[in-house]
């Protein structure tokens, strides 16, 4: 960056403050200005196209100075995906396991990330307002203890009798290949 100038991928840092302070429904609007933004990127022919002098804003990037890094050596514009998973599904990986707070803006019904890789395994998670789901759709047989879903007891229990409780948080065995662990407002 130089001039004063921003990287796409920060735009993450922003969106991950604007869930935890201001709400899903204020991070899911930006994400939609942002994603508006890259369909008009697109529609342009990519980042060099779209900033190639006939608008406002200048593009760095492989030895060239400006004030936006989007591309070429700014690897970390990945980041901003990940608000969907980090974000608005609230997956954290833990020394035991994971994770998970769902956050849904008002506007989404439902929410599902379907083929995460943890560990040896492959889970599909689905949310709602009300409840989620997480179901293992690949296993491999791994000796010890199993991966521990762990969830914020005051949000979020166990649908059935499973799991422990302790120190505000339920810590739930990841099921068998072909099973669902599903949770539910308390």
């Amino acid at each position: 960056m130089q001039d004063g100038g921003a990287v796409v991928g920060f735009s993450y840092y922003d969106l991950m403050a604007r869930l935890k302070v201001r709400g899903p429904d204020n991070a899911a609007a930006r994400l939609s200005e942002i994603a508006k933004w890259y369909d008009e990127v697109c529609a342009a022919g990519g980042y060099r196209a779209y900033y190639n002098g006939t608008r406002e804003g200048t593009l760095q990037g492989g030895g060239t100075a400006g004030g936006l890094g989007a591309d070429q050596e700014f690897f970390e514009s990945l980041l901003l995906p990940q608000i969907l998973f980090d974000g608005f599904l609230g997956f954290t990986p833990t020394a035991t396991g994971f994770t998970l707070n769902p956050a849904l803006p008002a506007a989404w019904p439902e929410y599902t990330v379907t083929r995460i890789r943890f560990q040896d395994s492959i889970l599909s998670v689905h949310a709602t307002k009300d409840a989620f789901e997480v179901t293992v759709l690949e296993s491999a047989t791994l000796p010890g203890k199993p991966a521990l879903v762990t969830v914020d007891a005051s949000k979020w229990k166990p649908a059935e009798a499973a799991g422990t409780a302790a120190e505000g948080r339920w810590h739930v065995a990841l099921p068998k290949k072909g099973e669902a662990l599903r949770f539910v407002r308390p």
